[in-house]
This record gives C-alpha cells, sequence and structure tokens, in this order.
C-alpha cells in the first residue's frame, strides 16, 4: 500500500525541482538598494541600443483632437553624445465631427552632442483637405539628409539624453510596490511598480542643469513635476543593475497651447556598451525653410498678408524654421 502512495509524488518530484530550478533568481535586496546600484551603473554606461513604443491621446490643441502611435527603434553612444533612431508615427486626427484624417510619417533623425541634428524624411503622407501639406514642397524634403544647427548660444552646452534617460529612471522614481523577481530576455530582473519622487526629480533637474550650463527655475519645475501624475513599471537586471525596461503611463498632461495630452510609452534597452556605431551622414544639405516656400509666382498670384511686407514675411519664416527643432534654452 504504501509504495502506490508515495509513487505519485516520486513521479513528480524531478517536475517540482526543474520548476525549482528555472525560478528566476537574484540577490535579496532592499528596493532602494537595487535602484542606488542602478544609478550607479548607468553612470558607467557609454553606448546602447533602444525600443520604444507609444500611444498618444491629445484634445483642444491646435490639431483638435486625436490619438497617435509611435515606434522608435535607436541607438546612442559615447555616453549620449551622438544618438540616432528611426520613427514611425501614425497620427488620427479628428479634424470635423464625425469626421477622421490620418497622418503618416516615418524619418531617421541623428542628433550629435545636442548642437547638430540631421533628419532624413522617407514618408509624410496627410490628406490634402487638412491643409498641412503641400505635396510638392513635400517631394523636395523627402529622401534627402537635412541638418539643422542648434543657436550658437547653446553651442557650448552638454547634453547627453539618451544616457540621463537610463541615470534617472533609478534616480527619480519611488517604488510603490515590489513586484518581486521576473525573466525578461531570459534574464532574471527585479521588477518594481514606480511613480515620480518630486523631491528626487528635482534634485536630477538641477544637477543636469548645472552641467549642461542650464538655468534652472526650481518654482517651475516643481509646478511641472506636481502636474506630472505618472505611474509607471521599472525592470532592472539582477546581474549588474542596468535599466532593461521601462513602462509610463501619464494619464493627464497639460501642455502650453491649453491641450490635454495623455501619454502610454514602453521603452525597452538592449545592448548595453554594445559595438553599434552611429554613421553621420556626408551628403547632408543645411535646411532653410525658404527652399519650401511657394514661388515668386505662386506668391505673386496669391493674397498678400495685410499690413506685412513680403521680406519682411520670408525673413520670420526663415528665423522659425532655425528655432522650431532646437529651440533656444531659457
Amino acid at each position: 500500500m504504501l509504495p502506490s502512495m508515495v509513487r505519485p509524488w516520486a513521479i513528480s518530484l524531478p517536475f517540482i525541482l526543474l520548476l525549482a530550478a528555472c525560478a528566476p533568481k537574484a540577490p535579496d535586496l532592499p528596493a532602494d538598494e537595487v535602484l542606488r546600484r542602478a544609478t550607479v551603473a548607468a553612470q558607467s554606461i557609454s553606448s546602447a541600443s533602444f525600443t520604444v513604443d507609444g500611444t498618444i491621446t491629445f484634445a483642444g490643441g491646435a490639431f483638435g483632437s486625436g490619438d497617435a502611435t509611435v515606434h522608435l527603434d535607436g541607438a546612442f553612444e559615447n555616453g549620449g553624445q551622438a544618438v540616432a533612431s528611426s520613427v514611425d508615427l501614425t497620427a488620427v486626427l479628428s479634424v470635423i465631427e464625425g469626421e477622421s484624417q490620418r497622418v503618416v510619417s516615418v524619418f531617421d533623425i541623428i542628433l550629435v552632442q545636442g548642437q547638430r541634428l540631421f533628419l532624413k524624411v522617407h514618408v509624410l503622407e496627410a490628406p490634402g483637405n487638412l491643409g498641412i501639406l503641400d505635396e510638392t514642397l513635400v517631394g523636395k524634403l523627402v529622401g534627402t539628409w537635412w541638418t539643422f544647427d542648434a543657436p550658437e548660444e547653446r553651442s557650448s552646452a552638454s547634453v547627453t539624453p539618451s544616457a540621463n534617460l537610463l541615470k534617472s529612471q533609478a534616480s527619480v522614481v519611488l517604488v510603490t510596490r515590489d513586484l518581486g523577481t521576473a525573466r525578461l530576455d531570459g534574464e532574471t530582473v527585479y521588477h518594481y511598480a514606480v511613480a515620480i519622487d518630486p523631491e528626487k526629480f528635482l534634485a536630477y533637474a538641477e544637477e543636469a542643469a548645472r552641467e549642461s550650463g542650464e538655468e534652472f527655475n526650481p518654482e517651475e519645475a516643481r509646478e511641472a513635476v506636481n502636474a506630472l501624475q505618472a505611474t509607471g513599471e521599472l525592470w532592472i537586471r539582477a546581474s549588474d543593475f542596468t535599466v532593461r525596461k521601462i513602462a509610463w503611463e501619464i494619464p493627464a498632461l497639460p501642455m502650453p497651447d491649453g491641450s490635454d495630452l495623455r501619454l502610454s510609452f514602453t521603452l525597452l534597452w538592449k545592448d548595453h556598451d554594445g559595438k553599434m556605431p552611429i554613421v553621420i551622414p556626408v551628403n547632408a544639405q543645411p535646411f532653410s525653410a525658404m527652399q519650401f516656400l511657394p514661388s515668386d509666382a505662386a506668391l505673386e498670384a496669391a493674397a498678400p498678408v495685410p499690413g506685412i511686407p513680403e521680406e519682411e514675411l520670408r525673413n520670420a519664416i526663415e528665423e522659425y524654421s532655425d528655432t522650431v527643432i532646437l529651440p533656444p534654452q531659457e
């Protein structure tokens, strides 16, 4: 009788041991200590690649209401001195009640030392009745590498967005729940539910501004972080404490134009300190909005703007083109 009772346990024991061996293993550390080690690890990373998937919902702004999806594949190197990404953005705009319009853009972007931006547009599509895009002008823009230089007053600033992003994810968050350990791409990771810690965020923002030589307004920064009701999740690799994955949900973000923005995105880091050289295009052309203005004949046929000389209007457009991509810092 006894052997027959023991047999089922004897049969299942190897499977129990196998499952135990496959369970995620990690040092039993407090969440604060894991975040501290992740912050230290991020400071030494010189390169990494990343993938971002996000959704955006907006209402009340210049483009009315709508939603968008965005996908990015990119990398940074030299501690963030060069950042490159391929972007696929699709937006559905509710311009007229009961009618939606689809806008699609696919482009590559490279930012070097925060001073020079390279842009190559592959696809830029929008319905003609939106009045956003002109097919002739889009034809001139697509397929060419363009360069945008930052204003001269920013030339001395040191900007390392991707490296700072890695550091900030571990240094400005507050763990709201320890979700234990998990497996991510075959690796054991610490998994936490997190929120923005206002005091840590302000301290980090002040430090980042000081390092980049920019002014820091604590009152404005505090107002901004208090409006940022963000919740998220964080995955940190147990073997070396590098941040592997980030997910954030921002339910309501007030924008300067009075619109409301809802943002949800997931960012996956990989290939920490791997070899992935960013190739700077050698045949890029300096961008100027003057190249994309309608022809003189078209301008003559069009009704002039009352009270604004044509030369002044062109100068204003030229100045706008120099600052809209890389606006000067306050």
